[in-house]
């Protein structure tokens, strides 16, 4: 069994039109030799929901993380991996804040499912590579670009502060990923505000605006490129690409096949 294994969920979005974060992905992970294992049966995390405490509307999180328990048992990991932010905020939450008569109630709702024992670890991919170790990854670089990038991180992988990859305030989880990849990483002041969520498709044009003072924050501390880990900011800040296709680049990924 290799030392880098984990389960994985995808969640929806990519699956359809966030597909090149999971290929990307894939692909760095096959370079580097990570294993992620999909689950044989997934469901949606409830994105749209993210904000409710009402756990009735997270049941599809919910049973996700019991068919994840079902296959730790097979493959010996309790870690599962997700790439997508607001997947990782909603299953992480789920999996953080359930009590113990939270899941009695949620087990009685689950007749066609196993009872759930709350034991699954919830991950993003970047704390898998922080695991895997930075100064590792430079050993795979195969192209020093050396552009300077300013990594976005939005709200959903820092708070709640409970179940945040990094500090909430001041992040440095994916510098030092970008620096170890050969690039030269920017800090800019509202790289962890929000990008708006789902206000976009109701057509607010606050969302508009904001896109515009984020990406002018990104470029006045002389960013070349922003890159995100969220379907949903990179949508919606429209001038951005996901950390695992500059890693993909830097790590060769066209020469590796």
């Amino acid at each position: 069994m290799g030392k880098y294994r984990y389960m994985y969920y995808p969640g929806c979005t990519l699956k359809g039109w966030a597909k090149d974060l999971e290929t990307s992905t894939l692909k760095v992970c096959e370079i580097l030799g990570i294993d992620l294992i999909e689950l044989d049966r997934w469901y949606c995390c409830g994105g749209v929901f993210e904000l409710s405490d009402n756990l009735m509307r997270h049941l599809g999180a919910v049973r996700s993380l019991i068919k994840a328990e079902e296959k730790s048992k097979e493959i010996g990991t309790g870690d599962l991996v997700t790439i997508c932010s607001m997947c990782y905020n909603v299953l992480r939450r789920i999996s953080f804040q359930l009590k113990k008569e939270d899941i009695e109630k949620i087990n009685f709702f689950m007749d066609d499912e196993k009872d759930y024992s709350g034991k699954i670890r919830v991950k993003h991919f970047l704390e898998v590579l922080k695991e895997y170790g930075f100064n590792k990854i430079r050993n795979y670089v195969d192209e020093q670009i050396g552009i300077k990038v300013a990594p976005y991180y939005g709200c959903t992988l820092l708070r709640p502060e409970e179940i945040g990859i990094d500090d909430s305030q001041k992040p440095r989880i994916m510098e030092e990923l970008l620096e170890a990849i050969g690039m030269d990483p920017v800090s800019f002041p509202m790289q962890t505000v929000c990008c708006g969520s789902y206000n976009s498709a109701r057509g607010i044009k606050a969302v508009e605006t904001l896109r515009k003072k984020i990406l002018e924050s990104a470029k006045r501390e002389g960013a070349e490129l922003i890159v995100t880990s969220c379907p949903l900011c990179k949508y919606n800040l429209k001038e951005a690409m996901y950390f695992t296709e500059l890693m993909e680049m830097a790590l060769g990924g066209a020469r590796h096949g």
